[in-house]
Formats: structure tokens, sequence, C-alpha cells
């Protein structure tokens, strides 16, 4: 209970003002325990942070399952996908442009922590084609999907735009080689 209640104030708090910005003294602060109490759980701000992202990509693939449970043809679950997305960006669009310069400039000797969470990100979107494709997900199909869902953001987050997420649905189903009649 208390590593949950640990991650959601540390999501709130990096999404807020920043990863690098945050202290576990911060952390422990906001949460009510100690240092010692925080340590029990995560041996650092790196490894929260980790266990942060790996617990949304899997809410994020249990939500991605539903949708596809729900909409049973590909075309609507992406379509869906894409709402769904559109929404997110409006809600988490700063919060992650500053989780972004973070672990982009973060003081670590490493790309660890970028690279967890880019191959975290690799995983739910290819999960999802492995959905919509029946168990199929060529590194084609990843690029696809991934650099549309960017462009989503980008165009919703920066110039206000608004998608038709019924029509992008298709054109990506068609890209990914699927039959619009199908």
């Amino acid at each position: 209970m208390k590593k949950e209640v640990i991650m959601e104030k540390a999501k709130e708090l990096f999404l807020k003002e920043g990863f690098s910005n945050v202290s576990v003294d911060e952390i422990t602060k906001t949460v009510g325990i100690s240092k010692g109490g925080f340590y029990v759980y995560f041996k650092s701000k790196n490894e929260l942070l980790e266990e942060i992202v790996r617990s949304s990509v899997s809410a994020l693939i249990v939500e991605i399952k539903q949708i596809a449970l729900t909409k049973k043809n590909p075309v609507g679950t992406l379509e869906v996908f894409f709402e769904k997305n559109i929404e997110l960006s409006k809600m988490y669009i700063s919060g992650i442009l500053i989780g972004l310069r973070d672990v982009n400039f973060l003081e670590l000797k490493d790309d660890s922590l970028s690279n967890f969470i880019e191959n975290a990100v690799r995983s739910a979107i290819c999960e999802f084609i492995k959905l919509i494709k029946k168990g199929k997900c060529a590194e084609e199909d990843l690029m696809l999907l991934w650099g549309v869902t960017l462009s989503l953001w980008v165009e919703v987050s920066f110039k206000n735009g608004k998608p038709n997420a019924k029509k992008l649905a298709g054109k990506v189903w068609k890209g990914l080689g699927g039959d619009l009649n199908a």
C-alpha cells in the first residue's frame, strides 16, 4: 500500500516539477514518511521512476487490451486508441515535456533510464499492434504507429489541432497492411 502511495505522489511531483527538480526529501515529505521508509521500497529515485514507468505501461497495456476487446474491428480499435491519445496529450503534455527534457539531460553516467523508458513505450505500442494484427508486430509497423502517435501529440499539444481519429485510424490501418473492409 505504502509503495503505491509513494509512486503516485512521486509521479504527481515529477509531472509538475520535473524529475531532476524533485528530491527524495521532497517525496518523503509529501508522502509523510522518513527517508528510511522510502529506501525500504526503492534503492534510488531512478529506480522509483523506472517502477512508475513500468506500472504506467502495464496499466496502458491493460487499457489497450480492453479497447481491443470492446471494438471488434481494427479500425475501430485504432480510432479509440487515437481518441485516448488525444485526451492524454491534453492532460499530460506539460509534465511529459518536462520529463522528456529531464530524461535527456539527467546527470547519469549512462543512458539506462532513457533506454528503459524507450523500451517500455516500444513494448506497449508493439503489444497494441499485436492485438490488432493478431500477433504480428514488425519494426515498420512499430515505427508507423509510434510516429503517427507522436505526430498526433504534437498536433494537439502545440498546434491546438483537432485530428480526426476515425480518418487517422483508417489510414494507419491501411499503412499497417490492413484491409479497410475487414
